[in-house]
Parts: structure tokens; C-alpha cells; sequence
């Protein structure tokens, strides 16, 4: 639970020590930043001190059920509400760190990955084994909506008006329609397209223009939420793993499998930060509602790794230079002397690295 700071680029700006994170969130005035566990601990730190303000837990939630899986601050700041593994919701005064009220999904939920918290609502969305379908629970008046439709995977909006989904290689987006107190329709505005069966993933901006999704290893594309394309991004730093849109939609935060995050310009088509040596089992990209903090998770140096943005220096390249190219290390040879390595990876000629300098020497083709 130690703070860390660093000065130079490409290293966090601070970094909080946090075992078994799953999730984390900024309060709407971008001070404070809650980190939710796999122990069902959620750790408030505050941005500006860099001190552990509380740890949060409900002792009458049973350890195997404890699995943080989202977190809302209200609009003050003031309350913390937390979705738990099994359906379990509490809400917590940030200030004190007692329990203020704590309830449970109307309906019992098995797979604990299809309950998700919408950042811009009341709304908690899970799929029913029971109805097959995608429910929405408001948890402050008690009322859930089903949505009608064929989901494999899916993502809804923020604000709970969209729904975009995954089956037999296309990715549709659909916008939620109510037809009376209980049940939503659905109705198609776009399809695509998709490559080499990628993991699904998609991100909304803020203000719904603008859905970004990954359609293949290394590629992620940017559309209008009408479904006019407006650029393909390649990303040749390795495998695509997380897509986050910046507050004002103008710019993507974009993460691959090899530790490495850019941040694009979707204005001028080019890389407007790179942070490299990040944390391989890095997730929860986020970024504050100011736009400045950017924050991952790094599950195996148990870390919590933030940056300000403002302060990293700017670089003008195209998405995934291959100057800066990064991928997975599957072999090494280290000399007698200890001083060179032969590392190689997949994808890409040998290199040979002087291990005192970190330089590359000599690239084998």
C-alpha cells in the first residue's frame, strides 16, 4: 500500500501498490481513485497526496462471493457503490467507510464476467441464464428491464441506450428500445465485419459519436455511431487488448499484450504518447474524467500505474512504429561474459543487445 513517484517519461507518474486488482474508477473531480480486489477490499487513494485514504469491505459478504467486478462513484463524490461476484451491490460512504445500504440482483446470475456496471447510469446490465437474455436493473428504484435478442458477447453504452455485440464473425450495433415497463427491443444500425476471430471488445466516447472496436490481431477501427467509417488504425506493438476513448472522444488509449500503450490523435492520425515497459497482465485501462490521469492495473507486479498525460513527452509517429516495435520474447542465448544476449521473438529477426547499455548491437537477418 506504498506510493511510488517518478519523474522521467515512459515510467508512471506514481504508482500505488495493490494486490489482486480487478477494477478501478476516478471520482467525478478526477482527486480520488478507487481500486476494487479479487478479496473484495476497494482501496481509496487521493490523487493529489498520493496517501491511502480507506479500505472498504463488507464482512457479511462471504469471501468466495467477494470478487469486486465494478465501481460508481455518485455525483458528489460522497458514496461508492461496488458490484460484487454473485450479484451482491453496496454502496459505501467514501468519508466514514461504513456500509450505507447493500442489495442483490433480483434474478440469481451464475457467470460472474456478465455483470457490468454503466458509469453513466443507475443501471447494472447481466445476462439471465434463466431468460437468455440481456437484463437491466436500475438498483435505486428496483426496476429491470430485458432486452430481447441473440447475444454471444455484448457491451452496452454508458448511458444504457446501446448495445453492441458479437456472433459468427460480425459485429452489430443495436440501438435498446423500451415497449413498455418490462421489455426492450432492439434495433440494428450497423454491422461489420470482422477478422481472425478477435477477442471482443469495444469502447464508446462520451458522448456516444463515436464506437471503436478491435477487428483483428493488431487492428482496431473507429467509427461514427450513424456507421460512416472514419479510420482503421493499425497497431503493430502486438496484440490489441484494451480501447479507451479520452473524455472529449478526440483522442484513444490503446494497450497491447506486450505491455506497450499509445494514446492516438484521431484528428491527426498519429501517436501522440507511447508509454512502453508497462506490466505484461496489465487491465483496466481508464482514464479520469478531466482527461489527464491515465490508469492500469498491473496484476502481476501488483501494482496500480498512473500517469499524467500532460507531463509525458510528445512524440509524432504513425500507430505502432515499427521503430518501437515490441513483441513476445519466446528465446534467449546469453553470452559467457554476461554482457550480450541473442533474444528472440516471435514475428521479428533475432537481435543481439548489450545487456550493460540495454542498446541494440545488432539486428540478424
Amino acid at each position: 500500500m506504498t506510493s511510488t513517484t517518478h519523474n522521467s517519461w515512459g515510467q508512471s507518474e506514481r504508482i500505488f501498490r495493490c494486490e489482486h486488482s480487478c477494477c478501478v474508477t476516478f471520482s467525478p473531480d478526477s482527486t480520488i481513485i478507487a481500486v476494487g480486489t479479487g478479496i473484495g477490499e476497494i482501496r481509496i487513494w487521493n490523487m493529489i497526496t498520493g496517501e491511502l485514504e480507506q479500505i472498504l469491505r463488507d464482512y457479511g459478504t462471504r469471501y468466495e462471493n467477494g470478487v469486486v467486478l465494478g465501481l460508481l462513484f455518485s455525483a458528489s463524490g460522497r458514496d461508492l457503490t461496488a458490484v460484487y461476484k454473485r450479484g451482491i451491490i453496496i454502496t459505501f460512504n467514501v468519508l466514514t467507510g461504513k456500509r450505507e445500504q447493500r442489495k442483490k440482483l433480483p434474478i440469481e446470475v451464475r457467470e460472474s464476467a456478465v455483470i457490468k456496471l454503466l458509469p453513466d447510469s443507475r443501471i447494472i446490465a447481466f445476462f439471465s441464464q434463466h431468460t437468455k437474455a440481456v437484463c437491466l436493473w436500475n438498483f435505486d428504484i428496483g426496476e429491470t428491464k430485458i432486452i430481447h435478442g441473440q447475444f454471444e458477447e455484448w457491451i452496452m453504452s454508458p448511458n444504457a441506450e446501446l448495445i453492441a455485440s458479437y456472433s459468427d464473425g460480425r459485429v452489430k450495433l443495436s440501438k435498446v428500445i423500451p415497449r413498455d415497463a418490462e421489455f426492450c427491443a432492439i434495433e440494428e444500425i450497423s454491422a461489420w465485419e470482422v477478422k481472425d476471430s478477435p477477442r471482443f471488445h469495444v469502447a464508446f466516447s462520451s458522448d456516444l459519436k463515436r464506437i471503436a472496436f478491435r477487428t483483428g490481431y493488431d487492428t482496431s477501427q473507429i467509427w461514427d455511431i450513424e456507421g460512416q467509417p472514419e479510420l482503421v488504425m493499425e497497431f503493430r506493438s502486438g496484440y490489441v487488448e484494451d480501447i479507451v476513448f479520452t473524455p472529449d472522444g478526440n483522442q484513444m488509449a490503446v494497450r497491447a499484450a506486450t505491455g506497450t500503450i499509445e494514446i492516438w490523435d484521431l484528428t491527426t492520425r498519429r501517436v501522440f504518447h507511447r508509454i512502453e515497459n508497462h506490466g505484461r497482465r496489465a487491465t483496466a485501462l481508464t482514464l479520469s474524467p478531466d482527461g489527464r490521469k491515465l490508469v492500469s492495473l498491473a496484476s502481476l507486479e501488483s501494482a496500480v500505474q498512473i500517469w499524467d498525460l500532460h507531463d509525458l513527452s510528445k512524440v509524432d509517429q504513425t500507430p505502432g512504429s515499427p521503430t518501437d516495435e515490441y513483441n513476445i520474447l519466446y528465446d534467449s542465448i546469453i553470452s559467457p561474459s554476461g554482457q550480450t544476449a541473442m533474444l528472440k521473438s516471435y514475428g521479428v529477426t533475432s537481435e543481439i543487445c548489450d545487456l550493460v547499455t540495454g542498446r541494440l548491437q545488432h539486428r540478424l537477418t
